[in-house]
C-alpha cells in the first residue's frame, strides 16, 4: 500500500507541477518583478522581488487554484455516489485534503470509498506540492533581497582597500593595471552569489570611469 501510495503521488506530482510553473510564468508577466539597473547600460543586471504580499501571492495562486479545482471536481464525482449535497462534498474534500479527518462526514458506498482511495492519494501530493513551494520561494526571496541590499550598500574606503590587497594574487601577465585588474576579477566572481558584492563594486567602479 505505501509503494501504491508513494508511486501515484509521485505521479501526480510530476504531472501538476508544470501546471503550477505555467501558472507561476503567466504571473510572472502580469506582475513581473523589479529590475535593477547596476552598470546603468539600459539592460537589467538583476531582478529584485516585489513586496511579500504580492510575491507570494502571485506564486501560490496558482497551485492554490489548482488545488481548490481538483477538489470541487471531487466534490462533484462524491455526488455521484453518496447522498451528500454539494456543500457536504466539498466540506468533506477540504478535510480529507488536508489531512485533519474529522470523521463527522464518511463515505458509505463502494463507489465512494474507491474514489476516497484516490482522492487522498491526489489530494496529499497536491498539498506536498503546494507546501515545498512555499519553502522553495521562502528560499528563493532570501537569496534575493540579500543582494538588494548588497545593491543598496555604500561602498566604504575600507572595503576599496581590502579588495585592492587581493590585486596582486589575482593579476594576469597581460595585465598590468591594478584598477583594470579589480574590475575583471569582480566580473568573473559576479555569477556566484559570494562574489556578488565584489561584482557589484567592479560595476559601480566602471561606472564611475
Amino acid at each position: 500500500i505505501i509503494f501504491v501510495f508513494t508511486t501515484v503521488s509521485s505521479a501526480v506530482g510530476l504531472i501538476m507541477r508544470p501546471i503550477s510553473d505555467a501558472g507561476r510564468a503567466l504571473m510572472e508577466r502580469l506582475f513581473p518583478q523589479r529590475p535593477i539597473d547596476i552598470n546603468r547600460n539600459g539592460q537589467p543586471d538583476f531582478m529584485a522581488p516585489r513586496h511579500p504580499v504580492i510575491f507570494y501571492s502571485k506564486n501560490l495562486l496558482p497551485s492554490i487554484l489548482l488545488n481548490t479545482f481538483i477538489q470541487l471536481i471531487s466534490a462533484a464525482v462524491f455526488l455521484a455516489f453518496e447522498e451528500w449535497d454539494f456543500g457536504e462534498s466539498f466540506y468533506h474534500c477540504l478535510v480529507t485534503a488536508t489531512t485533519v479527518g474529522y470523521g463527522d462526514i464518511t463515505t458509505r458506498t463502494q463507489g465512494g470509498r474507491l474514489w476516497a482511495c484516490f482522492h487522498i492519494m491526489i489530494s496529499v501530493a497536491l498539498l506536498g506540492e503546494l507546501l515545498s513551494s512555499v519553502d522553495e520561494l521562502r528560499q528563493t526571496r532570501k537569496r534575493a533581497v540579500r543582494k538588494v541590499r548588497q545593491l543598496a550598500a555604500e561602498i566604504s574606503p575600507d572595503l576599496l582597500q581590502n579588495l585592492r590587497k587581493h590585486v596582486p594574487t589575482l593579476r594576469r601577465p597581460d595585465q598590468e593595471n591594478d584598477g583594470d585588474m579589480l574590475t575583471v576579477a569582480c566580473r568573473e566572481h559576479i555569477r556566484t552569489e559570494s562574489g556578488f558584492s565584489v561584482g557589484l563594486c567592479s560595476e559601480r567602479m566602471s561606472t564611475s570611469c
